[in-house]
């Protein structure tokens, strides 16, 4: 029996322990300072225990106590398989409702096909420019100052093309894909988003816009200020916070409550699943690593997955994926297969 691995994985399971280091409680803060002094000779266990549970961020436990002690034993299996390598950095999402599964991210070092971060390009600020084009292929990101001011931060595997109205003065962008958009105020010039059936028109504000083509609903999120939202049919205007999803083939367009952090992760380089099926997270892991990727064979079981990868390889996330739907993959290059 390893003596030290055991005293180490006793002190990462005491519940006070575990309050101890992740929320500095008076009470245990003295309980484990005073148990230090009593057995200087575990220092070493007491130190490694700490700086594992400090690297663990957990974000929502909505679990009884035999799910707890499920969960425990994925968060244990994925420890002792993340190989010789600690890991540095671990987020737990735990949502045990249905088939939702609890997802464990794993980061053990930089791997293949890292987070592209945002590249800045900054449009013709001269007052005579009248247009203005940028795309961005999958797994790049962009911000852009568009002439009049505004700072669009741009997804990936998204277009947009700015006109300056030389009639009414009017500034439009025609968007395909993500984007979200930081408006410069101007109030006799609005600033209208034209996106797959619907236009959002902002004064000065900030709102995000999500129009990806392979997508049945587009929709539009009020960050800051006031928007309005028009389709032929209807028109909604929106208060901070407020959502609305437009689909494409019914025409249907209304309100929606939406999450600013879903929405808005991917600027904070936060890629998140939202009971996503494996078509679903196939296609956001090939839009946000700019891969294709190739799935041989069936899941055992459906696939619903919750959680988010913060500045995470694409490597990390397959990996942390793989410990709860059994599947091996191989990454050449840009193409990446999935075998199950």
């Amino acid at each position: 029996m390893n003596i030290t691995n055991n005293v180490q994985n006793n002190l990462i399971d005491n519940e006070h322990f575990q309050k101890y280091v992740l929320y500095g409680c008076k009470k245990d803060v003295e309980y484990w300072d005073n148990w230090l002094l009593d057995w200087p000779e575990r220092e070493i266990e007491f130190l490694d225990a700490k700086k594992i549970l400090s690297s663990l961020k957990i974000k929502s436990i909505f679990v009884s106590a035999e799910q707890y002690e499920i969960d425990l034993k994925k968060l244990k299996n994925a420890i002792d398989n993340s190989g010789k390598v600690k890991p540095n950095y671990l987020r737990i999402n735990f949502k045990c409702i249905f088939k939702y599964v609890a997802i464990i991210l794993i980061s053990a070092g930089i791997g293949v096909f890292s987070v592209f971060k945002f590249s800045e390009y900054e449009a013709d600020n001269i007052s005579t420019s009248r247009s203005f084009e940028k795309s961005n292929p999958k797994g790049q990101k962009s911000i852009i100052m568009l002439p009049d001011g505004s700072k669009v931060y741009l997804n990936a595997a998204s277009s947009l093309k700015y006109e300056n109205d030389p009639v009414t003065g009017n500034r439009n962008v025609y968007l395909s894909g993500e984007a979200f958009f930081k408006v410069a105020k101007n109030e006799n010039k609005p600033f209208n988003v034209y996106s797959n059936g619907i236009r959002t028109t902002a004064l000065g504000t900030s709102f995000n816009v999500n129009a990806y083509n392979d997508k049945e609903k587009v929709t539009v999120y009020l960050s800051t200020g006031k928007v309005e939202v028009q389709s032929k049919e209807m028109l909604i205007y929106l208060e901070p916070g407020d959502g609305v999803s437009f689909n494409t083939k019914s025409k249907k367009l209304e309100k929606v409550g939406v999450g600013s952090k879903n929405i808005l992760g991917w600027k904070s380089e936060v890629i998140s699943f939202n009971n996503d099926g494996l078509e679903e997270v196939v296609k956001k892991l090939e839009k946000w690593y700019g891969v294709t990727i190739n799935v041989e064979g069936v899941p055992k079981s459906e696939w619903n997955l919750n959680g988010e990868f913060e500045d995470q390889s694409l490597e990390n996330v397959l990996n942390s994926l793989k410990y709860i739907s059994l599947f091996n993959f191989e990454i050449d290059n840009e193409i990446v297969t999935l075998k199950f």
